[in-house]
């Protein structure tokens, strides 16, 4: 698996030499969906982009094609060995893989936390308070980000992710610290 990760980064960063924009928040979250839906939690029912962010239609479909070598051999040679959610996640997620220039997955994709996620791939970011004056009593909301449906939210996109789920005025969040 580490070699497959290694490959995908250093295509990756061929496409970058001549295509900075591929380094961009936009080209992160669009890269991103496919590696979610299709390998880290995979769902039936996804339809692939053909639009990832970068400027040029070559460019991109050299990124589709990349990207899906990667998801169809990584799903390959996992289909018996890592079969939950968080252990799709650490290898895709292995911090002992860089290129030779240093670069990381998280260049291209951004970092999930696993902690954040239960097996299944429901993600537990959203703490609610009850409607008690008790606030120290908190109740968890687990939000099902898995599957994605496609076209909607990236693990790698919170941003984007609170745009379509705001979290209502009374609640605790994670992002409570980024917003201020």
């Amino acid at each position: 698996m580490p070699e497959l990760l290694l490959e995908l980064l250093q295509e990756l960063e061929l496409i970058g030499i001549d295509n900075e924009e591929i380094y961009d928040t936009v080209c992160r979250e669009k890269m991103g969906d496919p590696i979610w839906g299709l390998f880290i939690c995979p769902v039936t029912e996804y339809k692939w982009a053909d639009d990832f962010g970068l400027y040029s239609d070559i460019e991109n479909q050299r990124v589709k094609q990349v990207l899906q070598t990667y998801i169809d051999n990584a799903n390959r040679i996992v289909s018996n060995s890592l079969t939950n959610f968080h252990q799709r996640l650490a290898a895709f997620q292995d911090e002992s893989v860089e290129t030779e220039s240093r670069s990381l997955f998280d260049e291209f994709f951004g970092w999930a936390n696993p902690d954040e996620f239960d097996a299944g791939g429901k993600w537990f970011g959203v703490k609610k308070r009850n409607n008690i004056l008790d606030e120290d009593k908190i109740e968890e909301e687990s939000i099902d980000l898995c599957p994605i449906p496609p076209g909607q939210l990236s693990l790698f996109n919170l941003d984007r992710y609170l745009e379509l789920y705001p979290i209502p005025e009374g609640q605790l969040s994670l992002f409570d610290d980024l917003k201020q």
